[in-house]
Order: structure tokens, then sequence, then C-alpha cells
């Protein structure tokens, strides 16, 4: 126990290199930031994390123009059965999410796009302090 689980990606390494040159995605989510094992584990099982794909504006060009979702449902080992994907993006100061969920019936895709607001803690309302405590990964007392 506290030790990571083996992960099985949800996409080839081929598939992820195609992936960050051509559609600039900047990697999954749970690479992006670091946990003790305890809790990445926990989020990876409850979140999902090691499943979100994290990109760019260059990656919201590429939903918006080059059908990257259809991309990202496409399956790999030769089955004809869609696969499931979320993906966050930016785009003019703006971050979305994009989840893509298959049916377990029809088996078609559905699509659901939603913006993501900036974490409370950023809000201009918010001690300077607070956020300097943050940034540098220390804990203030609520006195």
């Amino acid at each position: 126990m506290g030790k990571l689980s083996e992960l099985r990606r949800l996409y080839s390494d081929h598939k992820m290199d195609i992936l960050k040159k051509v559609h600039a995605v900047f990697g999954y989510l749970d690479e992006t930031f670091t946990a003790p094992d305890p809790v990445m584990e926990a989020l990876r099982n409850t979140s999902q994390v090691n499943n979100v794909l994290v990109g760019t504006s260059k990656t919201q060009e590429s939903i918006d123009r080059h059908n990257l979702l259809a991309f990202l449902s496409q399956p790999e080992d030769g089955s004809s059965r869609l696969k499931p994907s979320c993906i966050i993006t930016s785009h003019m100061n703006k971050a979305y999410k994009y989840t893509n969920i298959i049916s377990r019936y029809s088996k078609k895709a559905s699509l659901r796009v939603d913006e993501i607001n900036p974490a409370r803690m950023l809000s201009p309302g918010v001690p300077e302090v607070h956020k300097q405590a943050v940034a540098k990964g220390s804990v203030l007392s609520r006195e």
C-alpha cells in the first residue's frame, strides 16, 4: 500500500506522439502535477486524471478545424468501438473541457463542453500573501 499501481495509458505511444507533434497536446493531466503516491492513486481512481489530456490554444484550433475529437475517439486495436475521451484546452484566456462519452447501448458518441472557471484562490479578493504561499507550496493558517 502507498505505491502507485501500474498504468495502462488510454493512447498508444504512437498516437500520443501524433497528438503532441501535430495537435500540441502537452500530455496527460496526471503528468502536470506532483502529489504523494496515495493522493495520486486516489485522484487516478476517482477522477481519472490519468486519462485526461491537456492541450494548448493550438490544440483548440485542432478541435475547431482538424476534427481532433474524432481522432481521439478512433480505436487503435482494430475494433470498430469508439473510445471515450476527455481533453482540456485553452483559447483567448479561457479554458475548456471536452468530454466525449460513448453510449453503452447505441455505441454513439455524445460531446459535452464545459468552460473551466479560474480557481477561486486566484480571484481578486484573495490576499496576495495567500497566493504567494500557494505558489511556494506552503500552508497558511486561517487566523
